[in-house]
């Protein structure tokens, strides 16, 4: 469920992954489902390209972020006013928060 999202809004991983356990699985390559699929069923693409965006959203890309920005504000809590660190996010970030 991790890569739906970057497959096939065709965009790159903001994080990196790791499995704790095996895991089996299947996948489908981003060309073959582009040229291939979606050209086939277009109306597929669109409930497609939404309800994975809005999982990664909601369930990888807020929580994950939400624990960042956590993390930053106790490390510059720890530091002097000199040492902070700012948080400044990239053009396609501040898209996908929008959307």
């Amino acid at each position: 469920m991790i890569g739906d999202h970057y497959v096939v809004n065709k965009s790159h991983s903001h994080f990196i992954y790791i499995a704790l356990e095996l895991t089996v699985g299947f996948a489908l390559t981003r060309s073959f489902l582009h040229d291939y699929i979606f050209v086939k069923y277009p109306d597929i693409e669109v409930r497609i390209k939404g309800s994975t965006f809005n999982y990664f959203k909601n369930f990888i890309f807020r929580p994950i972020d939400e624990h960042r920005k956590k993390e930053i504000e106790m490390m510059n809590v720890k530091r002097n006013i000199y040492r902070q660190i700012d948080i400044k996010q990239n053009h396609e970030t501040k898209n996908q928060k929008s959307v």
